[in-house]
């Protein structure tokens, strides 16, 4: 029989390995792609060749979803098994990638038993369990669990090639999700800056400030933030809210807010960190 043949997107290298040496080890051959954009291009050059599609979802250039979508959309390859591979966690990304019509998710760092059953589920014997390409869930195990062990656990790889989505307290986002009258202490309209320069953040970000009724304005980093927000003062419509990522090119989330501060004193927006950087936040004032 024909060995299965992965399609690896991911820009970790050190995640590249791992996860090609694993594939090798279970008689898979692998390609790997840099990138969401490189690797629509080698699918689209060669449709037939994939039997599956280990997707990352933050990576440069395009990310997973946007990727996901297009080989989907774009290039019509419906039947394509397409499974996320990253330590993005939550329901909002679950969403996400349910809509972008994954079949599949798997944590970081795999463990070789969890990916061979994809693979099983999948390729060898896709009859088995293989989701309805007009979405809904996955129908893997675990599906409501996305991306996890079982026990919530995350190894130092997982945390290596994380995302600032750990930022979030879930236990709050998920009371927001189930709890009808969440929404209610959050006044309707409510303008917010979302500075964050991740895509996958961003996407998860405006997802559940929308299902909040806020109106939301994006900058891909602190620069662009800090003069959005000065900007929209000086106009008279200023933001009621900024959620500021720290770690950002061009200019962190500090610098930027620092800005603010300097440049609007006691008229500017509240500004809330939106990262994993807990430590360091110890002396900064940022709202």
């Amino acid at each position: 029989a024909r060995r299965p043949h992965v399609l690896v997107a991911e820009d970790n290298v050190i995640c590249q390995r791992v996860a090609k040496r694993m594939l090798e080890s279970l008689d898979c051959t692998v390609d790997v792609a840099s990138h969401g954009l490189e690797a629509v291009t080698m699918v689209k050059a060669a449709p037939w060749a994939y039997d599956l599609v280990l997707m990352d979802l933050r990576m440069p250039v395009m990310d997973g979803i946007d990727a996901a979508t297009q080989i989907r959309q774009q290039l019509g390859l419906a039947s394509l098994p397409i499974v996320a591979f990253t330590a993005e966690v939550g329901e909002e990304v679950r969403e996400l990638c349910r809509e972008a019509r994954f079949d599949g998710f798997l944590p970081k760092p795999a463990e070789r038993a969890a990916l061979a059953a994809e693979i099983d589920r999948l390729v060898v014997s896709p009859g088995a369990g293989r989701a309805s390409a007009t979405g809904g869930s996955c129908g893997c195990p675990g599906d409501d669990k996305l991306l996890g062990d079982g026990g919530g656990r995350q190894g130092p790889a997982a945390r290596e090639c994380g995302s600032n989505l750990n930022n979030v307290d879930r236990k709050n986002c998920e009371q927001a999700q189930t709890d009808p009258g969440a929404g209610e202490l959050v006044p309707p309209g409510l303008r917010v800056l979302l500075v964050e320069d991740n895509a996958i953040c961003q996407k998860v970000a405006l997802k559940m400030l929308d299902r909040l009724g806020c109106a939301v304005d994006t900058a891909l980093n602190g620069l662009e933030g800090s003069n959005a927000a000065v900007e929209a003062a000086a106009a008279g419509r200023g933001y009621d809210l900024v959620l500021m990522d720290l770690r950002m090119p061009v200019m962190d989330g500090i610098e930027a807010t620092v800005k603010v501060r300097r440049e609007l004193g006691a008229a500017g927006p509240p500004v809330l960190a939106f990262t994993a950087e807990v430590r360091a936040l110890t002396g900064v004032n940022l709202v």
